[in-house]
């Protein structure tokens, strides 16, 4: 319409891609955006005045959240990296071509010869 202001259609503009990054974004980055969060709060709070969140003891909060991340570390990210590859069709691939391979498989040999270089010259 005419009258629509700039605001109230970039309004709906934020809004209809808010929308479509929530449909496209698998559930899984949103717990682990959580987990975070709770994590740093948790941290930080168990810095500042010796207990996590004012609940939990700092040396109890500690303990906790290295148990967590053991597991997290050895079964949760395996579990979930399996999961993304599971659900991946070779049929998307298809249509995509190399290019896309190729670019992915020149970033990982920069990182691999940085990583191998890094680790010869530091001994």
């Amino acid at each position: 319409a005419k009258g629509t202001t700039s605001a109230a259609a970039a309004g709906m503009n934020v809004s209809g891609l808010a929308r479509n990054l929530y449909k496209h974004t698998p559930g899984f980055i949103y717990g682990f955006i959580g987990m975070s969060a709770l994590r740093s709060i948790g941290d930080a709070t168990a810095k500042s005045s010796g207990s996590a969140f004012g609940l939990i003891a700092k040396e109890e909060w500690k303990a906790a959240t290295s148990g967590v991340s053991n597991v997290g570390s050895k079964y949760l990210l395996g579990t979930a990296m399996a999961a993304v590859g599971l659900s991946t069709s070779a049929a998307v691939f298809k249509g995509v071509g190399y290019r896309p391979f190729a670019v992915g498989l020149a970033g990982a040999g920069v990182v691999g010869g940085t990583g191998l270089a890094s680790a010869v010259l530091m001994g």
